[in-house]
């Protein structure tokens, strides 16, 4: 596979040839064995690194052709085991593996009395990385399957243990290094995710009522395992032994100071004593001092559950269908929240939350909710702190539609195969505790950074009809 790209300054190709071989056995359609091994070749890593083997294999027993076959409820029952390795070769463009400068054109400098204008390169557009190669995903699964009341029922049970070794990740390093944008691709160190599977179905008819019910649950621990620096810290998130990767990282804030503490006692934040209406943040290492000395883990970006969970109905030409998906066990730094129900950087003309500005703490309102109006902000209180980190758990009602289909009396008078009427609405509803706009979409992709709320737009909420036409 080829795909041409074209970058200021270079023009590059990126290719991927990869091999792949498979054995399957089946005995007596009760044991079955799989084993496989993918050769997979990219041009994006230095020549020495730019192939990959990864190979896999799986058993599988029909149990119920063994025990069960006089049981009539039980229509299929198998235990199967499976071991695979995958890569990942995802670092963007190609010459990754070369430092790179900007064109000329980038920079002007100005030479001598006559201001004789010279085009230069000056600065790096990447910094080479050259040792990367592939990142391996080691993954172990042990399931059942099992169908019962004549496959109406169906249900999968399943345990997971996936492995990522050799973890491709681009570190962000400080501007003295002359370089634009492109942060260096390291093979940064080891995690691990575990978890079950959960799904089943059921699919019955009664009289002329047709209906399906399907969910699915999965739960997900995710821990670093190895890194070969002590953490990787960026803006919001830390990633370091022992923990998610990309927690979010800050400030442990207690509780809105009141005027009957005695907050001179208190640690100082930005050389300034903490007043009452501010947050009183924990100073962890009892050095008297607030500052980043004290931040610590203070939220998990990856989710631990999923769930979902759909509705299908059929009844005469009517079907309905509705489909809800949720997330659970993770959390978001309300970033918006925290700027606009706060004074952050003296923006006295910026907008606040109106709850806020008519609730903020003073002293005839010793708000246990909201902070002071300190256009100082000598405190740093709109700072990512543990105030504000939410729960990001939501159910959405993600789809619905209705649809109608016509006759075949009514089709053939129109030459027509089929035809059918529908409706449908998409994000109707979200049942969350989350105080922002909407809860969806901050796992980011990005493993280092995610997580934070900066005032994303919500997912839309749409309604749409539609014809459907057999020719």
């Amino acid at each position: 596979v080829t795909a041409s790209t074209r970058l200021v300054g270079y023009e590059g190709e990126n290719i991927l040839l990869s091999y792949l071989g498979r054995v399957m056995y089946d005995y007596a359609g009760k044991y079955y064995l799989t084993a496989s091994l993918r050769s997979d070749g990219v041009n994006l890593f230095a020549p020495s690194n730019r192939r990959g083997y990864f190979p896999s294999a799986s058993i599988m027993w029909k149990v119920s052709e063994d025990f069960f076959k006089d049981v009539r409820e039980i229509d299929l029952l198998k235990f199967r085991v499976g071991w695979g390795s995958t890569g990942n070769s995802n670092i963007g463009s190609d010459f990754q593996y070369y430092d790179k400068i900007t064109e000329a054109s980038n920079f002007s400098p100005v030479f001598g009395t006559s201001q004789t204008i010279a085009n230069a390169q000056y600065i790096f557009y990447g910094m080479a990385s050259g040792d990367i190669h592939w990142e391996s995903a080691d993954m172990i699964n042990v399931g059942t399957d099992i169908n019962l009341f004549k496959n109406k029922l169906q249900l999968t049970f399943e345990y997971y243990y996936k492995s990522v070794s050799d973890l491709l990740l681009q570190i962000p390093i400080s501007y003295s290094f002359g370089r634009q944008d492109g942060n260096p691709w390291f093979n940064l160190g080891n995690i691990h995710n575990t978890g079950i599977e959960i799904s089943g179905q059921w699919r019955d008819q009664i009289g002329k009522l047709g209906y399906g019910i399907n969910a699915s649950f999965t739960t997900t621990k995710n821990n670093v395992d190895y890194m070969p620096i002590s953490d990787v810290t960026t803006t919001y998130n830390r990633t370091k032994v022992g923990y998610p990767i990309g927690s979010l990282f800050g400030y442990r804030a207690e509780r809105i100071i009141q005027s009957n503490e005695n907050y001179n006692s208190y640690p100082k934040q930005n050389n300034a004593i903490p007043q009452p209406g501010d947050l009183k943040y924990t100073d962890m290492n009892n050095d008297g001092v607030i500052n980043e000395l004290d931040k610590t883990i203070i939220g998990k970006t990856i989710p631990s559950l999923n769930l979902t969970l759909g509705l299908d109905l059929n009844y005469k030409n009517f079907d309905f269908n509705v489909f809800m998906y949720g997330l659970g066990d993770y959390q978001i730094y309300n970033y918006q929240r925290a700027s606009m129900s706060s004074m952050n950087y003296q923006d006295m003309d910026h907008n606040k939350l109106l709850d806020y500005a008519l609730n903020h703490w003073s002293t005839t309102n010793p708000s246990t909710k909201y902070v002071r109006v300190d256009p100082s902000n000598k405190n740093l209180n709109d700072q990512i702190s543990s105030w504000w980190i939410e729960d990001g758990s939501f159910l959405r009602i993600k789809d619905i539609q209705l649809g109608y289909n016509f006759d075949q009396n009514v089709t053939k008078k129109l030459s027509l195969n089929s035809l059918r009427l529908y409706v449908s609405a998409t994000n109707m509803f979200t049942l969350t505790k989350y105080k922002g706009r909407d809860p969806e979409g901050f796992a980011s992709s990005d493993p280092l950074n995610s997580g934070v709320d900066q005032g994303a737009y919500s997912n839309a909420r749409s309604f749409n009809f539609g014809i459907q036409l057999g020719l």
